[in-house]
């Protein structure tokens, strides 16, 4: 079985204040690009995130659990990276960026103080059904290198599916980073 990963580009045009007409839309143009084919092959790849490196190259951060055994949830589960400078139109090589023993996976994040990048994940005993904790890493060189593992203090009994949201910058100096679950 080969499993297909698309990535369609939208880009968006948005209107100034002058420019909003309340009675229709806040944006002038969307132009969505034709599907391209991307990461084709026997893994199976979900729950990612893009951000935008302050040199402009995209790094796309996503779950990987390689080869036909590789499933949506199984402890094969890795984050890994890949970078495109050219706008999205072809990739690097995929890169590790966190593995271990455990399905690591529902992977979010941002870039915060212009060149942080923060990355959250559940970790997850795909073979005992048990989630075990929530983590963050981040990276001070444009995800070259990252941090240990760090746990996030957060009551994992509140819910038996949790994930986190991407990071909103609340322009204070504060960012929110929403955690969702579903209750027993």
């Amino acid at each position: 079985m080969v499993r297909y990963l698309f990535i369609v580009i939208i880009l968006l045009s948005s209107c100034t204040n002058d420019e909003v007409n309340y009675e229709g839309s806040i944006i002038k143009e969307l132009e969505i690009s034709s599907v391209s084919e991307s990461n084709v092959n026997e893994n199976h790849v979900s729950e990612g995130v893009m951000m935008t490196l302050g040199n402009g190259d995209i790094v796309n951060f996503y779950r990987l659990d390689e080869g036909l055994a590789g499933g949506h949830v199984g402890n094969g589960g890795k984050i890994v990276k890949r970078i495109s400078i050219d706008n999205g139109m072809t990739w690097g090589e995929e890169l590790t960026v966190y593995s271990d023993q455990y399905d690591d996976r529902n992977i979010r994040g941002g870039i915060i103080n212009d060149n942080v990048i923060l990355l959250f994940f559940r970790r997850y005993d795909a073979n005992s059904f048990t989630p075990i904790d929530l983590n963050y890493i981040y990276s001070l060189d444009d995800g070259v290198t990252w941090s240990e593992r760090e746990i996030i203090d957060f009551n994992l009994d509140q819910a038996y599916e949790v994930w986190i949201d991407n990071i909103v910058d609340l322009k204070n100096g504060n960012y929110l980073l929403p955690i969702h679950g579903v209750s027993y």
